[in-house]
């Protein structure tokens, strides 16, 4: 892969991401009355600017986002404990992987399908390589899945609808106590 298809690839991958922090705001449906800011400087941008940006940014990226006056706010830092870096980039490496092999199954001959990505508030069309390097780089909470349709209801030149939006919530407690469980015993 070159350089300019790289970066690209990158910006790509940097949209789905914006997808992604966005389907979990308390944001109005339509995007381009989004203000989007970028930390550390707050400052507003367009989201063309937002996107640039993030693929310019080391991966991989942990990001979350929050929304202040009606801004999408987004926060993305880059992973530098270099032991968990590895540890995500192997574990999005897999599932772009596993991601790539399920498109080439419903998009047969194509070298870089077109994906519909879209979330209750907004879509995008993207090249599935932007799929896999949002997978790869970018560490945030959120869902995937993909929605069977019938390909003529597809826009020209896409083969699959990928929908996306904010993380399953699953509440875990704990009930500490002076004993383990039965059946377990410490020091074991």
């Amino acid at each position: 892969m070159n350089s300019d298809s790289t970066a690209t690839t990158a910006r790509w991958g940097a949209r789905v991401a914006v997808l992604a922090l966005r389907s979990q705001a308390d944001l109005p449906p339509s995007p381009n009355e989004t203000a989007y800011s970028l930390m550390p400087s707050g400052e507003s941008l367009r989201i063309d600017h937002i996107v640039e940006s993030l693929a310019r940014m080391p991966k991989p990226l942990s990001c979350r986002a929050t929304v202040r006056d009606g801004r999408l706010i987004l926060d993305c830092n880059a992973v530098d404990d270099p032991q968990f870096a590895d540890h995500l980039r192997m574990v999005g490496e897999r599932q772009a992987h596993d991601w790539a092999a399920v498109v080439r199954q419903l998009c047969e001959g194509e070298s870089d399908p077109l994906i519909l990505v879209g979330s209750s508030k907004e879509a995008a069309i993207v090249p599935s390589s932007g799929v896999e390097a949002f997978m790869r780089d970018y560490h945030l909470g959120h869902s995937l899945s993909l929605k069977p349709i019938q390909p003529s209801l597809l826009p020209e030149g896409v083969c699959a609808v990928l929908a996306i939006g904010p993380p399953d919530k699953v509440e875990v407690r704990l009930k500490l106590g002076d004993s383990p469980p039965a059946g377990r015993r410490s020091g074991a």
